[in-house]
């Protein structure tokens, strides 16, 4: 069997370490363009979470030896860029180095006495100019350890051997060892694997199988019937807390609390991530915006279109489970009802548009602060409703003939036909073409302008309306640092902002009264006059002061209803988009 020009030994051997041990070797005539001045570099981020990681930090005992085993001095040029001395008449290098793992999240890497989990971005060291060379991987496990990846691997004893025939794909393939649980099962003919890594005695459900069958049956119909992936794994992280997901080409990531299959509504957001995810396969992976075609692994990757990658992705997950039964209309209709209450409270959106949003995000989105919720928006939550805006006009418009399947469905044969990405002009292109008209100006009013649909107009045609909950608790438009009456950060244009209010005040007393974070709100609400202001005792910066706040009542949300006596073909809408047949 030929061998691959870069060659790869990890040991996690030793977990209690929470390390990786790594060694790279290569020979520099295997390097496209050889030169004096051999450069290495640790990607900074990974693909679909975009924010520069910084994994070099976690670098420890980097050294070179050349095939004789005599040290090669190297500097570092920039924070995860290494450069080497001239290495002269050497002929083959050897790099070892060691990864600190012990973040367990679904792009980073985790090293336990029960599994090790790394994403490849934090812990391969590849040859600058190099990214298309192919590399051997061996890991050696500790014993009786199983281990899962989605690149090809074969396992004797504790040492696994796999391949990959670029950058991307070791980048692309996360790995999990340790003593995990498999539940297999086909859709299609095509085998899928739940890797349930965590669990501490807690079994998954007898509904976990059948429900992601039907989900991924849903979300293959979408795009065409064909299933673009030999086999594939959810490779799922449960713990204590967290939440989150990384998607792939063939396999995605999971991370979620162990007790997220009870009761059933965190069960139904467990089902809501998986079917994120996998729609990923498609719409992310395989089918991405152009800027994103070649990635950067030095740096940012900038674009505007996250809002097609994410928004709709989050549109589907949701809409995925209701096709696939997991959830039902009323269900559905409630968790949009859900959404649109704290886009409302959101002063942000108003100022930074879908669009900018999704070029931000390396700056905003995944480094939120107290001023976030006045100054940005996520292109996740309120890039759904956009795709719910797209997907309802397009079945007004076709009268239900078509809808944001087929449109999301022909940009993904085109750019899989082609093998490119997409750009904005294109994604307008085929919403346009579902709708059967000219969908610029809707398209500019969403993505480019203040978030700020009319909802009543994009529901009537299906007889359905957005009706206010009622009339909530009094509120001062401020949000707390958890466990404590200290503002972590205060809403633009809100009663706490007209009032002075800011973040990092600490509030002691209202009228007089003094509260702690047990008794915050039985005292607003006992205090609370319409019209009347309160005087708020606090502490800013080691000074009391007392500014006067007229709280407002705010609206305790808005629910999705059927308009009574609507007309039967807007009932005919409304039951084809809620799969009531």
């Amino acid at each position: 069997m030929a061998h691959s020009p870069l060659a790869f030994l990890l040991d996690v051997t030793r977990p209690a370490d929470h390390r990786i041990r790594v060694r790279l070797e290569f020979d520099l005539a295997d390097l496209p363009s050889r030169s004096e001045a051999v450069e290495l570099f640790l990607p900074v981020w990974t693909p679909g979470s975009y924010l520069v990681r910084e994994y070099a930090r976690h670098l420890e005992r980097f050294e070179v030896r050349d095939e004789g085993g005599v040290a090669i001095a190297w500097t570092k040029v920039s924070k995860s860029r290494f450069r080497l001395a001239p290495v002269g008449s050497v002929a083959r290098l050897r790099i070892s180095y060691e990864v600190y793992a012990h973040e367990l999240t679904v792009r980073t890497a985790d090293v336990t006495d029960r599994h090790a989990y790394w994403n490849g971005a934090c812990v391969f060291i590849w040859p600058v100019g190099g990214e298309q060379l192919g590399a051997d991987i061996e890991v050696s496990l500790p014993p009786d350890w199983r281990f899962c990846s989605q690149l090809p691997h074969e396992v004797a004893g504790a040492t696994v051997r796999m391949s990959a025939p670029c950058l991307d794909a070791v980048v692309d393939a996360p790995c999990l060892a340790g003593s995990f649980d498999v539940e297999s099962f086909d859709v299609f003919g095509i085998p899928h694997h739940f890797v349930l890594d965590g669990l501490q005695g807690i079994s998954p459900p007898d509904t976990l199988v059948p429900d992601t069958s039907r989900i991924v049956e849903e979300a293959v119909a979408i795009f065409g019937d064909d299933v673009p992936y030999g086999e594939y794994h959810f490779l799922s992280l449960f713990s204590d807390s967290g939440r989150g997901g990384l998607e792939h080409f063939d396999s995605s990531t999971l991370l979620a609390p162990r007790t997220t299959f009870h009761p059933r509504r965190d069960y139904e957001d467990f089902m809501g991530l998986v079917a994120h995810e996998l729609f990923h396969v498609w719409n992310g992976r395989r089918m991405r915006p152009a800027d994103l075609w070649e990635f950067d692994y030095e740096g940012e990757n900038y674009t505007t279109l996250l809002w097609v990658v994410e928004g709709m992705t989050a549109y589907y997950d949701d809409h995925i489970c209701l096709r696939a039964g997991v959830i039902d209309s009323k269900r559905y209709l409630e968790i949009l009802g859900d959404a649109i209450s704290p886009m409302q409270r959101t002063p942000g959106r108003l100022i930074h548009p879908l669009s900018a949003a999704s070029f931000d995000c390396w700056i905003k989105l995944y480094r939120p602060d107290e001023n976030s919720r006045n100054s940005t928006q996520s292109y996740y939550a309120h890039g759904s409703l956009a795709a719910m805006c797209f997907d309802l006009t397009i079945r007004t418009m076709t009268d239900g003939k078509r809808c944001l399947d087929d449109a999301i469905g022909e940009l993904f044969r085109r750019c899989s036909a082609e093998r490119r990405g997409y750009d904005d002009a294109e994604v307008v292109q085929c919403l346009s073409a579902a709708a059967g008209g000219d969908l610029t100006g809707l398209k500019r009013s969403l993505v480019d302008g203040p978030f700020e649909p009319s909802f009543e107009e994009i529901l009537e045609p299906l007889g359905l309306r957005l009706v206010p909950k009622g009339a909530g608790s009094p509120r001062l438009g401020i949000h707390f640092v958890p466990s404590s009456l200290r503002i972590a950060s205060v809403q633009s244009g809100g009663p706490g902002h007209a009032g002075g209010l800011a973040p990092g005040d600490e509030v002691l007393a209202l009228n007089g009264l003094r509260v702690e974070r047990s008794s915050w709100s039985s005292v607003l609400h006992n205090t609370f006059v319409p019209g009347r202001a309160l005087r708020v005792l606090l502490s800013r910066r080691g000074c009391i002061r007392e500014c006067a706040v007229t709280p407002s009542r705010a609206l305790s949300g808005v629910r999705i209803e059927p308009i009574p006596g609507a007309d039967p073909s807007k009932v005919r809408l409304r039951r084809a988009w809620l799969w009531e047949d």
